[in-house]
Protein backbone atom coordinates (compact mmCIF):
# COMPACT_ATOMS: atom_id res chain seq x y z
CA UNK A 1 0.00 0.00 0.00
CA UNK A 2 1.56 3.65 -0.81
CA UNK A 3 2.48 5.73 2.03
CA UNK A 4 -0.24 8.49 3.00
CA UNK A 5 -0.11 11.85 3.98
CA UNK A 6 -1.07 12.63 7.51
CA UNK A 7 -4.44 14.32 6.00
CA UNK A 8 -5.02 11.11 4.60
CA UNK A 9 -4.66 9.13 7.61
CA UNK A 10 -6.80 12.03 9.74
CA UNK A 11 -9.32 11.35 7.12
CA UNK A 12 -9.26 7.67 7.22
CA UNK A 13 -9.23 7.54 10.60
CA UNK A 14 -12.52 9.42 10.49
CA UNK A 15 -14.14 7.21 7.74
CA UNK A 16 -13.03 3.96 10.03
CA UNK A 17 -14.80 5.27 13.27
CA UNK A 18 -17.21 6.58 11.22
CA UNK A 19 -17.91 2.98 9.77
CA UNK A 20 -17.88 1.21 12.83
CA UNK A 21 -20.35 3.50 13.92
CA UNK A 22 -22.59 2.75 11.12
CA UNK A 23 -22.39 -0.70 11.50
CA UNK A 24 -22.78 -0.73 15.12
CA UNK A 25 -25.92 1.22 14.82
CA UNK A 26 -27.31 -0.63 11.70
CA UNK A 27 -27.27 -3.87 13.88
CA UNK A 28 -29.65 -2.33 16.47
CA UNK A 29 -31.82 -1.62 14.01
CA UNK A 30 -31.56 -4.99 13.07
CA UNK A 31 -32.34 -5.94 16.93
CA UNK A 32 -35.33 -3.90 16.97
CA UNK A 33 -34.04 -0.94 19.17
CA UNK A 34 -34.99 2.11 18.80
CA UNK A 35 -32.83 4.54 17.38
CA UNK A 36 -31.88 8.10 19.14
CA UNK A 37 -31.29 11.32 17.64
CA UNK A 38 -26.95 10.44 17.80
CA UNK A 39 -27.72 6.87 16.24
CA UNK A 40 -29.47 8.64 13.47
CA UNK A 41 -26.81 11.35 12.92
CA UNK A 42 -24.54 8.73 12.89
CA UNK A 43 -26.86 7.34 10.12
CA UNK A 44 -27.01 10.03 8.28
CA UNK A 45 -23.61 11.15 8.43
CA UNK A 46 -22.76 7.56 6.97
CA UNK A 47 -25.43 8.11 4.15
CA UNK A 48 -22.94 11.46 3.40
CA UNK A 49 -19.63 9.26 3.05
CA UNK A 50 -21.83 6.96 0.88
CA UNK A 51 -22.73 10.23 -1.56
CA UNK A 52 -19.00 10.53 -1.93
CA UNK A 53 -18.39 7.17 -2.90
CA UNK A 54 -21.16 7.61 -5.36
CA UNK A 55 -19.70 10.43 -6.73
CA UNK A 56 -16.57 8.33 -6.84
CA UNK A 57 -17.94 5.60 -9.03
CA UNK A 58 -19.85 8.31 -10.98
CA UNK A 59 -16.77 9.53 -12.00
CA UNK A 60 -14.89 6.69 -13.15
CA UNK A 61 -18.25 5.32 -14.91
CA UNK A 62 -18.14 8.15 -16.72
CA UNK A 63 -21.56 9.56 -15.94
CA UNK A 64 -23.17 12.91 -14.64
CA UNK A 65 -21.85 13.57 -11.23
CA UNK A 66 -24.50 14.57 -8.56
CA UNK A 67 -24.68 18.13 -7.49
CA UNK A 68 -23.72 19.12 -4.01
CA UNK A 69 -21.12 16.04 -3.03
CA UNK A 70 -17.30 15.24 -2.55
CA UNK A 71 -16.09 12.99 -4.47
CA UNK A 72 -13.94 10.22 -2.71
CA UNK A 73 -11.76 8.15 -4.65
CA UNK A 74 -10.19 6.40 -1.87
CA UNK A 75 -13.23 5.85 -0.15
CA UNK A 76 -14.90 4.57 -3.57
CA UNK A 77 -11.91 2.30 -3.86
CA UNK A 78 -12.41 0.87 -0.17
CA UNK A 79 -16.14 0.38 -1.08
CA UNK A 80 -15.71 -1.54 -4.38
CA UNK A 81 -13.11 -3.62 -2.44
CA UNK A 82 -15.44 -4.22 0.44
CA UNK A 83 -18.52 -5.41 -2.44
CA UNK A 84 -15.60 -7.59 -4.29
CA UNK A 85 -14.75 -9.47 -0.80
CA UNK A 86 -18.43 -9.38 -0.02
CA UNK A 87 -19.54 -10.76 -3.25
CA UNK A 88 -16.74 -13.54 -3.68
CA UNK A 89 -18.97 -14.93 -0.55
CA UNK A 90 -22.24 -14.43 -2.49
CA UNK A 91 -21.06 -16.55 -5.24
CA UNK A 92 -20.10 -19.16 -2.77
CA UNK A 93 -23.77 -18.73 -1.88
CA UNK A 94 -24.86 -19.13 -5.64
CA UNK A 95 -26.84 -15.85 -5.07
CA UNK A 96 -26.84 -12.93 -7.84
CA UNK A 97 -23.73 -11.47 -9.21
CA UNK A 98 -21.97 -8.24 -8.45
CA UNK A 99 -23.40 -5.75 -11.72
CA UNK A 100 -24.37 -2.27 -11.16
CA UNK A 101 -21.89 -0.93 -8.21
CA UNK A 102 -23.76 2.45 -8.49
CA UNK A 103 -27.01 1.49 -7.93
CA UNK A 104 -26.35 -1.12 -5.27
CA UNK A 105 -23.86 2.24 -3.03
CA UNK A 106 -27.25 3.99 -4.36
CA UNK A 107 -29.66 1.79 -2.52
CA UNK A 108 -27.04 1.47 0.68
CA UNK A 109 -27.12 5.24 0.84
CA UNK A 110 -30.84 5.51 0.09
CA UNK A 111 -31.43 2.37 2.93
CA UNK A 112 -29.28 4.93 5.77
CA UNK A 113 -30.63 7.72 4.72
CA UNK A 114 -34.43 5.91 5.33
CA UNK A 115 -33.31 4.52 8.83
CA UNK A 116 -31.98 8.06 9.93
CA UNK A 117 -35.15 9.25 9.04
CA UNK A 118 -36.75 6.71 11.51
CA UNK A 119 -38.12 4.56 8.13
CA UNK A 120 -38.06 0.99 8.24
CA UNK A 121 -35.66 -1.19 6.31
CA UNK A 122 -36.21 -5.08 5.49
CA UNK A 123 -34.14 -7.56 7.53
CA UNK A 124 -32.53 -8.06 4.23
CA UNK A 125 -31.48 -4.77 3.73
CA UNK A 126 -30.03 -3.84 7.23
CA UNK A 127 -28.24 -7.43 6.97
CA UNK A 128 -26.21 -6.60 4.11
CA UNK A 129 -26.22 -2.72 5.15
CA UNK A 130 -24.09 -3.84 8.20
CA UNK A 131 -21.70 -6.27 6.41
CA UNK A 132 -20.87 -4.17 3.91
CA UNK A 133 -19.88 -1.59 6.72
CA UNK A 134 -18.48 -4.22 9.01
CA UNK A 135 -15.52 -4.74 5.78
CA UNK A 136 -15.48 -1.27 5.09
CA UNK A 137 -14.36 -0.20 8.03
CA UNK A 138 -11.82 -2.60 8.29
CA UNK A 139 -10.78 -1.17 4.63
CA UNK A 140 -10.35 2.42 6.07
CA UNK A 141 -8.54 0.74 9.57
CA UNK A 142 -5.68 -0.75 7.25
CA UNK A 143 -4.78 3.01 5.91
CA UNK A 144 -4.62 3.99 9.36
CA UNK A 145 -2.42 1.45 10.45
CA UNK A 146 -0.05 2.31 7.70
CA UNK A 147 2.20 4.95 9.04
CA UNK A 148 2.83 8.04 7.18
CA UNK A 149 6.04 8.79 5.45
CA UNK A 150 7.12 11.34 7.96
CA UNK A 151 7.19 8.73 10.80
CA UNK A 152 8.43 6.54 8.14
CA UNK A 153 11.42 8.91 7.60
CA UNK A 154 11.88 9.47 11.53
CA UNK A 155 12.24 6.64 12.37
CA UNK A 156 15.12 5.36 10.12
CA UNK A 157 16.36 8.49 11.14
CA UNK A 158 16.89 8.02 14.41
CA UNK A 159 17.83 3.84 14.63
Amino acid sequence: MPNLSLAEVSRASRNAMLSAKVYKTVRRARRGDPLDAREQSILSRGANLLSEVVQGSLLIDRKPLEQGFYTDLKAYRHALSALVQLQQRIEEEKAEPLKDVTRILRAYRDDLSSLSQGRKVSEARLAGLAEFFRVLSAFFSRDVQSPPPVRQELFRAAS
